[in-house]
């Protein structure tokens, strides 16, 4: 049964549900669009790309502001320090939220996984 991370309106819904291994299988969804798994590939290039446009690695310092406070439980406060930060990427503002809202997750799901030695780490 999915598990909802984020519901941004109109841009994407993030999800945990089950996947090959485990529950913490992170899903995107977007309107009009299949719910699928992105891959760390995908979003940490779209991120690198949003940063190269951002100028002054502007998009690590707040993966490291998310990261800091991320646990292994979802906080819709977190959730909502997500949003607000990405309303500074003007253009690319609901992109950074969407792809923030997954390494998010992503982070919660690598803290929850049984026998990760590196847990959130990893995406860092």
């Amino acid at each position: 049964m999915p598990v909802l991370v984020a519901d941004f309106s109109n841009l994407c819904r993030v999800e945990f549900d089950n996947g090959r291994f485990d529950n913490w299988c992170v899903y995107l969804s977007r309107p009009n669009s299949k719910r699928y798994a992105p891959t760390d590939i995908e979003y940490f290039s779209r991120l690198k790309l949003i940063d190269d446009a951002a100028g002054s690695s502007r998009v690590y310092n707040d993966f490291v502001k998310i990261y800091n406070l991320t646990t292994r439980v979802i906080s819709q406060e977190i959730v909502s320090l997500i949003y607000s930060l990405s309303r500074c990427y003007g253009e690319y503002s609901d992109e950074t939220a969407c792809w923030f809202v997954v390494i998010y997750a992503a982070m919660i799901a690598e803290e929850n996984k049984r026998f990760a030695k590196l847990k959130k780490r990893i995406k860092r």
